[in-house]
């Protein structure tokens, strides 16, 4: 008989927030797993306001791994949002012979960009890292190249490819919320990091090529926030949206004139590629995209010919690119039906959530061979 996991164990080290593209991933990937039958248990560290030192983070993901180690024993499987902190859960599993899958968003450098004091432990929690990949049933990550990164790094074999998606429900053409402003506007989104290319964004409003009357409305929050604010308070055509719930950013999307996913990570994902959710969601809208020329991101964009593709960090061929589609309504119609339609096939979070419950039923086999 086929086995089957029935109960699941998914470990997130740190909390979701709405307005994170954490908080849609790790919550569609559940739902999905639920509407197939799977008891999915989260665990995750308490929601706090305001910053926690590192001794209360640290206290954080202690319990929470605590919390989990003693229910262990009631689970088929456990999914781990892979961090370099989670070594007593995965160890527990281990012992426990409960089968372990983890998902790997990013290489190494990603940690010393998260927390900066772990640079001078940068060797250490490498190989603690890579020791854990090695030790895990299965790896999950969100492009192929990322898979390959992996395989190499450590030496991993049952890798795969799980991209990120969108809600086909809260993202879809015709949305329309009530902030979402009259007139022609360019659309960004999420978190507000240093590699998500705000400073281009902003550059670009100010460029002589941008579209006369065309406005840049972002919403999140994030390190980046006070420049957002600063330039929203100086000139009128860039709007701050503050942080929309997760359901409520899809009628902000829907009536843009396009969806601006211009990151630039200097470097660090040249070799492991982005799959940005936003991408997806922006598509998902049946608006056209307009992205960097970074991998995990143009090829969709190419493949289905849903946008434009330009180098990152280029104020000018930012504007350039929106100023295109505003003066070609028809070419950008036609971009964004194609866009929604890839989405719709292949990549709503529903298709998701089937793909990893077919990854956690491959190791719950691998184990009951064992």
């Amino acid at each position: 008989m086929k086995p089957r996991i029935r109960r699941l164990a998914y470990l997130c080290m740190q909390a979701t927030r709405e307005g994170q593209a954490s908080y849609a991933h790790v919550n569609e990937i559940i739902a999905g797993l639920r509407r197939r039958g799977v008891t999915v248990d989260l665990f995750e560290p308490p929601r706090r306001e305001g910053s926690q030192g590192l001794a209360g983070r640290a206290w954080g993901f202690l319990t929470v791994q605590l919390r989990l180690v003693a229910r262990l024993a009631d689970y088929d499987a456990v999914y781990l949002r892979g961090h370099f902190v989670a070594a007593l859960a995965i160890w527990a599993a281990k012992v426990l012979r409960i089968p372990l899958v983890i998902e790997v968003n990013g290489p190494h450098e990603d940690v010393y960009t998260m927390y900066p004091w772990t640079r001078r432990f940068g060797g250490f929690l490498r190989a603690l890292t890579r020791h854990q990949h090695r030790i895990a049933d299965a790896i999950v990550t969100v492009t192929p190249q990322m898979a390959q990164w992996v395989k190499d790094d450590c030496g991993a074999e049952n890798v795969h490819v799980v991209p990120n998606g969108a809600n086909l429900d809260h993202f879809r053409p015709g949305l329309r919320d009530a902030r979402a402003p009259g007139g022609p506007y360019a659309v960004f989104f999420g978190a507000f990091s240093p590699w998500q290319g705000i400073a281009t964004m902003l550059a670009a409003v100010r460029h002589p090529d941008w579209p006369a009357g065309m406005k840049l409305v972002l919403a999140g929050d994030g390190t980046e926030r006070p420049a957002v604010e600063a330039a929203a308070r100086e000139d009128g055509r860039v709007v701050y949206a503050g942080v929309l719930p997760y359901r409520e950013l899809g009628g902000l999307v829907a009536p843009a004139t396009v969806g601006l996913c211009v990151k630039d990570d200097g470097g660090t994902h040249a070799a492991t590629g982005w799959s940005p959710l936003k991408l997806y969601e922006m598509m998902a809208t049946g608006i056209p995209v307009v992205v960097t020329d970074l991998p995990g991101q143009f090829e969709v964009v190419e493949a289905a010919r849903a946008g434009l593709v330009l180098p990152p960090g280029d104020p000018g061929a930012l504007a350039r690119a929106v100023a295109h589609l505003a003066a070609h309504p028809d070419e950008a119609r036609a971009m964004g039906a194609r866009g929604h339609e890839l989405v719709a096939r292949e990549h709503s979070w529903d298709r998701r959530g089937q793909d990893t419950l077919e990854v956690l039923e491959g190791v719950a086999r691998g184990a009951s061979r064992a």
